[in-house]
């Protein structure tokens, strides 16, 4: 923590299960004014994901908006959906890169905007 402030980096919003580590971060810093309660269903958001402490996991929450089957989908719409996705820390690039591959397929078929994509590319 001491090697980040020297370098100019402020960090904050600092939480943890473990109360060791918070003895040294001031309370202005913190997330929360305790130790992460292990036993409570809450979570820690920060850069686009989510930590459960309890189970000391990460997870992903992505809104997409519901496209009914007689709704017309578009490049527009796809690519909005795709942008959606965000993942600074490389965690869910493996499916990013699907959504990444299609809209290049997209870009070939030479589709305007807001034309209907093919049959065969909305099945897949």
């Amino acid at each position: 923590m001491t090697v980040l402030k020297r370098a100019g980096f402020n960090i904050r919003k600092w939480s943890t299960k473990f109360e060791e580590a918070l003895k040294h971060v001031s309370t202005a810093d913190r997330e929360t004014s305790d130790v992460v309660d292990i036993n409570l269903e809450n979570t820690v958001k920060a850069l686009g994901l989510q930590w459960i402490p309890r189970d000391d996991i990460f997870t992903f929450t992505v809104k997409l908006p519901y496209i009914s089957a007689n709704e017309t989908v578009t490049k527009r719409i796809i690519t909005s959906n795709s942008a959606r996705l965000f993942d600074p820390l490389g965690w869910i690039q493996s499916i990013i890169i699907v959504s990444k591959i299609f809209i290049q397929r997209l870009w070939l078929q030479k589709l305007d905007w807001d034309k209907p994509v093919p049959d065969q590319l909305k099945i897949e």
